[in-house]
Parts: C-alpha cells; sequence; structure tokens
C-alpha cells in the first residue's frame, strides 16, 4: 500500500513537472499570442491485433492541452502539447511533444469542417518502456472537426519484438478553450 502511494505521488510530480514544461514553452515563443489553447480528453484505443490471453485496456482516460500556433506557415499548423493518460496496461503514462499538421478546410454555408494531417513527436513515460525513463517517438496522426472541438486519431505501430507489443489507434477529443 505505502509503495503504491509513493508511485502514485511520483506521478502526480511527474505531471506536474510536464504541466509546467508545457506551460513555460508556451511563453518562451514569441509567436504565442496568436495561437489558441485546446484541453485534450484522452480516451480510446483500438488494438488490431488481439493476443491469446492479453486483457488489454482500450479506456485510456487521461487529460492534457495542446496549443496551435496560428497563421505562421498559412495551411500548416504547428503545435505544442502535454498530458498523461491509463496506457494499455492500466499504468499512467506521460508526454510532452509537439508537431506539425497541414490543415484541409471544408465549407459550405452550414459545416465549417477541417481536416489535419501530420506528424507529431513527443518524449514519453511508460512502466512497461525503459521502467519510466522518457524516450523519444514520432507518429502519424489526422485530426477531424471545427473552430470548438475535433477528433485527433495517432496511429501506434508495434515498436518492439515484446510478446505483448500490438498496433493499435489511439484517440483524443479536443476541446477549443480559447486564444492566447
Amino acid at each position: 500500500m505505502l509503495r503504491t502511494k509513493i508511485v502514485s505521488e511520483n506521478h502526480k510530480s511527474v505531471f506536474f513537472a510536464i504541466s509546467l514544461l508545457f506551460l513555460f514553452s508556451l511563453f518562451c515563443v514569441q509567436s504565442v499570442r496568436a495561437g489558441e489553447l485546446h484541453f485534450v480528453l484522452n480516451g480510446k484505443s483500438i488494438h488490431l491485433k488481439e493476443k491469446p490471453g492479453l486483457d488489454l485496456n482500450e479506456h485510456n482516460l487521461g487529460v492534457g492541452f495542446q496549443y496551435e500556433f496560428n497563421n505562421v506557415y498559412k495551411n500548416w499548423v504547428p503545435f505544442l502539447n502535454a498530458g498523461g493518460f491509463s496506457d494499455s496496461f492500466e499504468e499512467p503514462s506521460y508526454y510532452v511533444g509537439g508537431g506539425i499538421v497541414r490543415r484541409y478546410k471544408f465549407r459550405n454555408q452550414l459545416v465549417n469542417f477541417h481536416m489535419d494531417a501530420g506528424l507529431t513527436a513527443f518524449m514519453m513515460t511508460k512502466s512497461d518502456i525503459n521502467d519510466n525513463e522518457p524516450f523519444p517517438g514520432m507518429l502519424p496522426m489526422v485530426s477531424f472537426g471545427n473552430k470548438y472541438a475535433a477528433l485527433n486519431v495517432t496511429y501506434i505501430p508495434k515498436v518492439s519484438d515484446h510478446r505483448n507489443a500490438t498496433e493499435l489507434w489511439f484517440m483524443q477529443l479536443k476541446v477549443r478553450l480559447g486564444r492566447l
């Protein structure tokens, strides 16, 4: 019980440090005043190849933030992000990173819809990879939505020969908080 409490407190400290780093990076970047802050609800994964006898968590609840820089490269949208969630093994996982997406806008009289496609790069911690030591990664991502909310979808390939490794789709709900 004591070990669980210590581990839980360490994860809270890691998430707090990641959040501070994210907020600090927002204020250090000159063009940050022109962008938008989003709340991210981490929530769903779909494992593509089920492993016999392995019950993987597909309800990856957690929260985060995404900051999108506005009009830096015409239809290209760079972003910073940070957050945490419960991973496939129901262990806490944290990330901080950024990326860039190409925004495709679809407009008519009733709908103001966009699709983003690009890459996200990050530093992450996971209990089953390097015993929670941060590791880098880069993944493809797409996002579908409007200026108020969007669904972020990331493809995660099988990255090791470990018997529990599997490829999956990871989804987040992104909700606009406002301009900074």
